[in-house]
């Protein structure tokens, strides 16, 4: 018995075996495994879109139901068509107050990754349209302070999805209220997982770039998304050698 089956399921396939992993393709002429490495196949405006998992790899009618049958068990999910980046887009603006600034007159860093992590929270639901958890954030660099009486001006944007998370590229744009000169002061890469409302994760619509900046985060995407996942383990074996006792607790720990 195989590892892995996919099937399809909608108005174009009644129960149709689109894949077996680890065997023959049940019907070679309709196989659909192109790519192991998340690889989307063409996009089509006629409502077509690419979906992909570890083992396969569909293009196909959107809105078609997703059965993949595993070893523990089944996986049924939802195909949705195909968005542009710019469907995603989101901006926050805001003054920068005494309350939001420390003693030397510019904003905390906290606050600014709070506002970070806010909009891109709203361009990931745009996006997947169902809730969205925060997975990670890459290392925010403060490129030029925020200082108080200025405005502060995020952008985000789907930049990536995979099978179930999003990544969102957040820029961040101080702008003096009198001279009007703007400044590029952060930027940052959020990655969200879709859930549903039991907490189970759900399929997100595959991302289309357009303009040249946007086709160049989408292509470097795969690679960020490589790194972010050796820092995740790095991470759990990092948390996992000092467990959760208080550091006075420990006697030694050998680092």
């Amino acid at each position: 018995m195989s590892r892995l089956q996919i099937w399809l399921f909608g108005p174009y396939f009644s129960s149709f075996l689109v894949h077996s992993y680890g065997y023959e393709p049940a019907n070679e002429q309709k196989s659909v495994l192109k790519h192991p490495n998340f690889r989307f196949g063409p996009y089509s405006p006629t409502g077509c879109q690419a979906i992909s998992g570890p083992d396969f790899c569909y293009t196909g009618p959107a809105n078609m139901k997703v059965v993949m049958l595993h070893g523990t068990g089944e996986t049924t999910m939802t195909v949705k068509p195909a968005k542009f980046c710019k469907e995603s887009r989101a901006i926050k603006a805001a003054m920068v107050l005494p309350p939001d600034t420390n003693h030397y007159g510019t904003m905390f860093g906290g606050k600014v990754m709070s506002y970070i992590d806010d909009i891109a929270a709203i361009a990931a639901t745009r996006h997947a349209r169902t809730s969205v958890v925060t997975a990670s954030t890459d290392s925010v660099d403060f490129l030029h302070p925020i200082r108080n009486g200025q405005s502060v001006c995020l952008e985000a944007f789907v930049t990536w999805t995979k099978r179930t998370s999003v990544e969102v590229f957040v820029k961040v744009v101080a702008e003096d209220m009198l001279s009007g000169e703007r400044t590029v002061c952060a930027t940052s890469f959020v990655t969200f997982v879709a859930i549903d409302v039991n907490g189970e994760k759900q399929m997100v619509p595959a991302v289309i770039p357009e303009t040249e900046l946007e086709k160049f985060l989408f292509e470097g995407a795969p690679e960020r998304a490589k790194k972010r996942l050796e820092k995740r383990e790095s991470s759990k074996a990092l948390a996992a050698r000092f467990g959760a006792h208080s550091l006075w607790q420990i006697e030694q720990i050998d680092v």
